[in-house]
């Protein structure tokens, strides 16, 4: 009879470097990334193209893989919520589901989890159509807010570049920030406004250009 054999193996999220360490026989799947509930709501959040997973061992037994996962998680605080996506310390006593009173319940779940990630190409051999599908998703639902950058053109043509700070460079150059506001990607500031509007600020600012740069 061949010996099974099984691997200990570490998930990285690519996006915050948090990592999860587990273990599996060795026919590892193509595209299993942990069953966790931390791994797997991170997979839920940020998709699973913005994951790696990389093999750390070959073990010879199921004892010698619960002994190298309990050294990995430890050694590299996979258990630190801060770290990693781990909750158990490993081996042994990562098994949460076994002696679990609801066992029939997570397992009838499971299967419908697994059929739902085949149906939509989770797990298994990924083409590049659907590749390109799950990165879109997965940039979609984690997109980090940016900071808006714009470029303003003085009335002699001189060109300023703002990261986001427009009420501070509105108030170094004595511009109104109202109506620099306003007239974002919207061309040139009336020259009218120096007739309509005795204050220095909005004459200061008439003939003005300020875009929002788009990156």
């Amino acid at each position: 009879m061949k010996e099974q054999r099984y691997v200990v193996y570490k998930t990285v999220n690519k996006l915050n470097g948090k990592i999860y360490v587990g273990l599996r026989r060795l026919d590892l799947e193509k595209g299993y990334l942990g069953s966790g509930k931390l791994i797997s709501s991170a997979v839920d959040k940020y998709g699973i193209t913005a994951f790696d997973r990389e093999i750390l061992c070959v073990c010879v037994s199921r004892n010698d893989a619960d002994d190298k996962e309990k050294t990995y998680i430890n050694s590299l605080s996979a258990n630190d919520r801060n770290i990693g996506y781990n909750i158990a310390k490993g081996g042994n006593g990562g098994d949460t589901f076994t002696h679990n009173p609801n066992k029939e319940k997570i397992r009838t779940q499971c299967s419908l989890n697994s059929k739902k990630l085949h149906a939509d190409g989770i797990l298994g051999i990924f083409s590049e159509e659907s590749k390109f599908k799950m990165s879109k998703s997965a940039k979609a639902r984690s997109k980090p807010n940016r900071t808006k950058i714009y470029q303003l053109t003085s009335p002699v043509g001189t060109k300023f570049i703002s990261d986001g700070a427009l009420k501070k460079f509105c108030s170094e150059n004595k511009l109104s920030y109202n109506t620099i506001r306003k007239y974002i990607n919207k061309g040139l500031i009336p020259i009218e406004f120096r007739e309509q509007y005795n204050t220095t600020l909005r004459m200061n600012t008439s003939g003005w250009i300020i875009s929002e740069i788009v990156y």
